[in-house]
């Protein structure tokens, strides 16, 4: 097996869908000895891909199939056919789903070839919330090839999320075939292009914000080259996840007009704005967004550590995390010039239930009655508009059918333009040690609070 690292980040190879048996068939194209179809018994000892067993467990018994497979397990083709009949722990019925489990996207024929393994992190099924890390383990799964329209890419360097450690805990948001794959921030170079792509060649350094790793064009914008790998993968689901907040029509965001669009730069001129969570990764493209709209002023809570570098990024007034929702509310009434000006837009980053309502609280009392917009960055809303012209929206970083002209708008033409430019610039950051072996470490700080630099891991050095 070669040490050659993709990071798959959804593919999901199903190992325990192989099994002993009391007939085997044979590497080198020997076929099923006159089985084909008929049930074989298996004796539940289960091994992995790399042994080439060539049973597929259904209950207590197996369905034999026709294989080939080169000596050095790289190459697996002529599958004649896979049946599971009962079997509720695989998909049934067609060869392209070959002979594992769990596949969440079809392979685009039978023949498929595997250039190599590559090491994977992986979830398996749901424990107790408090045992979260323990559903991760490190795995090897198959390289996939791109089909017509997909690009491979060679993963060099994995922003971690909040959601590394609240999709596991919580035990949402992850497919139910296990081992499952989850992920979302990445930066790396193109290794393959399937057939039909365009605009994007083998080399082309790219990020990438999504839970595949074959991917379209749109959701894989270049890297300049004044922005390292590093710092790439701290900005995808962060700057996702801030425009579609701010930009994406309700109940999805603000709905505010696109940046830099004619007359709209100035548009949100003298405009204030409260973002709650400025520190974050997604606060601080809020702010930086929010600073491109025109607005002032911009004014956000953190700890007062980061004060310093939130001003240098756009914020006006960054006020303590620690303090009330009360005080909140007063001391952004004093910024606004008690009653002169009216807050219309809150973005809540944090989006813990009492930043939620802190969110709607400052709206009620700092609007003047005309009503806003608040944007949660998160799919749990733990209240309710409270009138007619308050609007609360939900907002997901990751492309969906209402943010899909956005993000290819995002994408295709802004971005980057605005690294290259130095008009959002990345996250601080930190490399954890140990590669994919660091990432549950890395989560667990993420749980207990890290906010001023973002952790990033090489999975090459795993």
């Amino acid at each position: 097996m070669q040490s050659k690292l993709f990071f798959t980040l959804i593919l999901a190879v199903g190992l325990s869908g192989f099994c002993n048996a009391d007939t085997v068939v044979a590497n080198s194209g020997k076929e099923c000895d006159g089985n084909e179809g008929n049930t074989i018994q298996c004796d539940g000892s289960c091994h992995s891909f790399a042994n080439r067993l060539s049973l597929f467990l259904s209950g207590s018994s197996a369905h034999c199939i026709t294989y080939f497979e080169n000596d050095d397990c790289t190459e697996l083709s002529g599958i004649s056919r896979v049946e599971a009949n009962s079997c509720s722990n695989v998909n049934t019925g067609t060869q392209r789903n070959m002979l594992f489990q769990g596949i969440t996207k079809p392979y685009p024929s039978v023949h498929n070839k595997y250039s190599s393994m590559q090491k994977a992190l992986v979830i398996t099924a749901a424990t107790t919330p408090e045992q979260w890390a323990a559903r991760y383990r490190l795995d090897d799964i198959p390289i996939p090839t791109p089909a017509q329209g997909e690009i491979l890419i060679k993963i060099l360097a994995v922003g971690l999320n909040p959601a590394d450690w609240k999709m596991p805990k919580y035990d949402v948001l992850i497919p139910k075939t296990y081992p499952a794959i989850i992920g979302q921030d990445i930066a790396g170079e193109v290794e393959k292009v399937g057939e039909g792509v365009e605009g994007i060649e083998k080399g082309d350094r790219v990020w990438h914000v999504s839970s595949t790793e074959l991917e379209c064009r749109r959701c894989v914008p270049a890297i300049p080259d004044n922005v390292t790998y590093d710092e790439a993968a701290t900005l995808p689901l962060a700057v996702s996840t801030a425009y579609s907040g701010l930009y994406s029509e309700p109940p999805n965001g603000a709905g505010l007009a696109l940046p830099l669009e004619g007359e709209s730069s100035n548009k949100y001129l003298g405009s204030p704005i409260v973002i709650l969570g400025g520190a974050s990764a997604v606060g601080q493209a809020v702010i930086q967004l929010a600073k491109l709209s025109g607005f002032s002023p911009i004014i956000t809570t953190a700890s007062t550590s980061n004060e310093v570098a939130l001003k240098k990024i756009g914020a006006t007034h960054v006020l303590d995390r620690g303090l009330s929702s009360e005080d909140v509310i007063a001391e952004v009434k004093k910024i606004l010039g008690r009653g002169k000006v009216a807050l219309e837009y809150v973005y809540d980053v944090v989006a813990a239930e009492a930043t939620q309502k802190l969110a709607v609280a400052l709206l009620e009392n700092l609007s003047l009655g005309k009503g806003g917009h608040a944007a949660i960055a998160s799919p749990n809303i733990a209240v309710s508009a409270p009138n007619d012209l308050i609007k609360v929206a939900k907002v997901f970083g990751a492309p969906a059918p209402y943010n899909d002209k956005l993000f290819q708008d995002l994408y295709s033409k802004r971005l980057y333009g605005w690294l290259k430019n130095g008009i959002i610039v990345p996250n601080r950051f930190e490399v954890l040690q140990g590669g994919l072996n660091g990432v549950v470490g890395g989560a667990r700080r993420l749980e207990d609070g890290v906010s001023r630099l973002r952790l990033v891991a090489h999975p090459q050095e795993t």
